[in-house]
């Protein structure tokens, strides 16, 4: 609606086909925790199975980086792929929205914990104080930078609401999930998505060899820091 209030109907409909390509990670976020959910839900406070949460949260978070990793380096080519030309700015929605939809894998990770111990209260707490950040920043940015800021206003909001709930998780149950190799694993995706925006475009089939050699690499340097092995 704001988007709508401040820019044209065309700028409007590209944001949206950026915004959709986006929600594919959203959709697997869903998938896969709706699967975990009932394991967790049942062996969170059994210590005995510490290490297999850890292990398996930590996997579940390596493949949902990677279709966010994917998303966002292969955008241009995806849009160009599915949409006329006139939405090839879709392509720089893409990536934002794919990592706003990251952060809400990590923020479900903690909100779990809080609907195991039935803290419902506290999700409902993040979640508005999330949509009042979006609607503000929006408010402030979008007249001024278009639906680039409305991109960046939702990977933010995300950010804050995955924080927010990890704070408050942490007030609840300490569970040390494996943040080191959840750092590597997000760390170096994002190190890598900004590296290739220096590659200049080639053709087609150029830029996904080169790509997919740039998602080669992510998990070649995830395998050498051992973030799929026993620590």
């Amino acid at each position: 609606f704001i988007l709508l209030a401040y820019l044209p109907l065309s700028a409007v409909g590209i944001y949206q086909l950026g915004y959709q390509i986006g929600t594919g990670l959203q959709v697997i976020n869903l998938a896969m925790n709706s699967a975990w959910m009932p394991f967790f839900y049942k062996h969170l406070e059994d210590h005995t199975q510490t290490r297999t949460i850890q292990k398996t949260t930590t996997l579940l978070l390596v493949a949902q980086t990677l279709v966010c990793f994917i998303l966002s380096l292969f955008a241009p080519e995806l849009v160009s792929l599915i949409a006329p030309k006139g939405y090839a700015n879709a392509h720089l929605v893409i990536p934002w929205v794919a990592f706003g939809f990251l952060a809400i894998s990590l923020y479900l990770n903690w909100a779990n914990i809080l609907y195991q111990q039935k803290r419902t209260g506290a999700i409902a707490f993040a979640s508005l104080l999330s949509i009042a950040l979006n609607v503000i920043l929006n408010l402030v940015f979008v007249p001024k930078y278009g639906m680039l800021a409305t991109a960046i206003a939702t990977t933010a909001s995300y950010s804050v609401l995955a924080f927010i709930t990890f704070l408050l998780s942490r007030r609840i149950i300490a569970f040390n999930y494996d943040y080191q190799r959840w750092t590597l694993t997000i760390g170096l995706a994002m190190l890598l998505y900004f590296a290739s925006l220096l590659v200049p475009p080639y053709s087609m089939l150029s830029n996904f060899a080169i790509k997919s050699g740039i998602v080669l690499l992510w998990v070649t340097l995830l395998l050498a820091l051992n973030v799929f092995g026993q620590r």
